[in-house]
């Protein structure tokens, strides 16, 4: 099983990825929970992004946009099965 520092920085790698083509600044860990049946890492990130002036519906032209993602990592080799929006209540 990976540690939790792994799953973390597995994350992280992984966002910068799929955001590569975007400019993304101020990653921050929000949130880790390893479930119970220890399956999965569940890490949730946030992270500042620049959105384009059609994104900026609710925002200020220009303005960046904090975000929140969840990571489901297989715990016992640290892939990474999926990534969610993280809906704040």
């Amino acid at each position: 099983m990976i540690e939790v520092k792994e799953a973390v920085a597995n994350s992280i790698r992984f966002l910068g990825e799929m955001y590569a083509n975007e400019t993304i600044t101020d990653i921050r860990l929000e949130e880790v929970e390893l479930l119970e049946d220890g399956s999965f890492w569940l890490v949730t990130l946030s992270y500042l992004r620049q959105l384009t002036p059609k994104q900026l519906a609710d925002a200020f032209e220009g303005s960046p946009v904090r975000q929140y993602k969840v990571i489901t990592l297989l715990a016992n080799t640290g892939d990474i099965r999926s990534m969610k929006m993280k809906q704040l209540a």
